[in-house]
């Protein structure tokens, strides 16, 4: 290998490296959106087996807490908010600041009661 092709594969590697491999970061108004956007990516949601509770944009900083489909009252893994990040950047097309958050069901209840009566006239309304 000479020094001209030494040169050129560091210099395109350094251009790779700061243009971020094509993948662009949200600013300004864009940024606004993405809260909005994340949301409605259902088939990304479906594919890594979670649901959606909320998201929001707070100081440069996107959020987004979600719960596993099928098992909700256990906590995502790192790995798995990892690949869900990953997901959600390929499809938004872009990467900005994301901080995912998981929203655990309790196994139990937390309230106890007991129905002393129910209105029957309120039921029928319902139907």
């Amino acid at each position: 290998m000479n020094k001209k092709t030494a040169w050129a594969g560091i210099l395109l590697t350094v251009i790779l490296l700061l243009s971020g491999c094509g993948a662009s970061t949200a600013t300004g108004e864009d940024f606004d959106s993405i809260p909005q956007q994340i949301m409605a990516l259902n088939n990304v949601y479906e594919k890594q087996g979670v649901q959606p509770h909320s998201a929001y944009s707070e100081e440069g900083q996107v959020y987004l807490e979600v719960h596993k489909s099928r098992k909700p009252w256990e906590d995502l893994s790192e790995d798995d908010k990892q690949k869900l990040e990953e997901a959600i950047f390929d499809s938004l097309h872009r990467t900005f600041p994301l901080e995912i958050k998981s929203f655990v069901l309790p196994d139990k209840a937390d309230i106890t009661g007991k129905i002393t009566a129910v209105d029957a006239k309120k039921s029928s309304d319902r139907e």
